[in-house]
């Protein structure tokens, strides 16, 4: 008989297989898998009496919390389709977002509470006891599955619009449910699991665990804001397995003065993510942490995990065309862009140059925009950036192309220090390793941090602003 694929049947897995071991835990809030299940039901009951219709968007405005794990699935199962949004974003943009996709309904968190009454959205809810009162007279809504087209839309999530104008991604339930299989299946997810979110949840690099986790059984606990204090505290109180970070949290991991004093021996795994990630680091974590360290590459249109430690993840192929642009295809692709007609293409083109080498692993070389082509030269930004954050005085770096009247352009190099170094101190530390048509020909010794955009990256587009002349 077939049975639709949807990430409904993680939660009535849960519910059916974990209902009385503990699934989420949030601060002081502590849920068993039933209780949670309950909850998502009960918002997905109060959705529908709202008068939700299927196929439309419902935007969650806050940091993680419960409620917004609550509304991955109690969405979905309200035949809607549930939207983080990034809260990091001003109100311009997030109204830009509304307004695109059209959602009539907001769930928000009180910190955001003049924000959402400026952008004026008909149906509203603040999380709190407007939001409990809400889930506590609803009727809940039975999980059905074989009511569920599993081509039909489940989430809308928004790019951070980086090389332009925002884009909504639509994941259909089928490719939501085939990524957490692969995203267990990769990462060895099962009931002994203890997983922390202290990535946003509206992150790609941070959404793409739920599902899995809920599937399996593993424990969920929800960071609202990353904190390393709080952050070691909890892998020591929750005896935290597993950790999804990005490159720039690490850094602060390994810089905290908990580090030295906190029992670590539960860490089994460290996932990095969100931007490149140096050999330097990963070596640096697994030293310390002395844990599995992985690398992920992937982006919002593949669901998010697509790639990890150079190899694709089940489900998933990889290719890099004459070009060297990396093609990605797989069960977990997205559908298409909100508002645009669906993508009927196998291979997604990432905009991300790479390289496969003998063994069949990708390395990443760069963005094709952070090419710099210096005198026919293509020259790597990722390379150089790689090589400088190896010296003990760089803190964080960025290069990007300056226009060079003999050369078209060079490479320039933004550089935050953590203590004294000079420019020709960091160049002869690069002449040590790199072609010298690679070495920076222009400095920026600033004090910090590099501009970075919504979503933690570091804002190239605005560094180059400041060095490109106007027309």
């Amino acid at each position: 008989m077939y049975v639709p694929l949807t990430p409904l049947r993680c939660l009535e897995r849960a519910q059916d297989i974990f209902g009385t071991q503990t699934g989420v835990v949030d601060g002081t809030n502590r849920f068993t898998f039933g209780e949670f299940a309950g909850r998502a039901q009960r918002l997905a009951g109060a959705l529908l009496a709202a008068g939700l219709t299927p196929g439309e968007p419902v935007a969650f405005l806050g940091r993680n919390s419960h409620q917004l794990l609550e509304a991955y699935f109690g969405i979905p199962l309200a035949s809607g389709l549930v939207m983080p949004l990034n809260i990091r974003l001003a109100e311009s943009e997030l109204t830009w977002i509304l307004r695109h996709s059209g959602a009539r309904f907001l769930i928000y968190a009180e910190e955001f509470a003049a924000l959402a009454e400026t952008i004026k959205v008909p149906n509203t809810v603040q999380l709190g006891p407007e939001y409990e009162n809400l889930l506590l007279h609803s009727t809940p809504c039975p999980i059905d599955i074989h009511s569920i087209d599993e081509l039909s839309a489940a989430s809308l999530f928004y790019t951070s619009g980086t090389t332009g104008t925002p884009r909504g991604v639509v994941h259909s339930h089928r490719a939501l449910y085939l990524h957490a299989l692969s995203v267990a299946l990769t990462f060895h997810i099962d009931d002994t699991t203890v997983e922390l979110y202290s990535i946003p949840l509206f992150h790609a690099n941070g959404w793409g665990r739920p599902h899995a986790a809920m599937l399996m059984g593993a424990k969920q606990i929800v960071l609202p804001r990353f904190n390393p204090s709080e952050l070691f505290r909890l892998v020591e109180t929750e005896r935290v397995t597993s950790l999804c970070l990005v490159p720039t949290m690490a850094e602060q991991l390994l810089a905290a003065p908990e580090l030295v004093s906190c029992d670590l021996t539960s860490v089994r795994e460290i996932h990095l993510g969100g931007s490149a990630v140096s050999a330097s680091l990963v070596s640096r974590l697994t030293s310390r942490f002395r844990c599995r360290v992985t690398a992920g590459y992937g982006m919002t249109e593949t669901g998010p995990v697509a790639i990890t430690s150079g190899r694709p993840v089940v489900g998933s192929e990889m290719s890099v065309d004459d070009s060297g642009e990396i093609l990605l295809a797989g069960d977990h692709l997205f559908t298409g862009y909100w508002g645009e007609s669906p993508r009927h293409t196998r291979w997604l083109a990432t905009g991300d140059l790479g390289r496969i080498d003998g063994s069949g692993s990708l390395s990443i070389v760069d963005r094709k925009k952070d090419i710099v082509i210096s005198g026919g030269e293509n020259i790597s930004s990722l390379e150089v950036e790689s090589a400088l954050l190896q010296h003990p005085a760089v803190r964080e770096c960025a290069i990007v192309a300056a226009p060079d009247p003999k050369w078209g352009e060079v490479p320039l190099a933004y550089v935050v220090l953590k203590q004294t170094a000079t420019e020709e101190e960091l160049s002869a530390w690069l002449r040590d390793r790199l072609a010298s048509f690679k070495i920076p020909k222009v400095w920026r010794l600033v004090p910090g941090p590099l501009p970075r955009t919504s979503s933690g990256k570091i804002a190239k587009i605005k560094l180059r602003q400041i060095d490109t002349p106007p027309d």
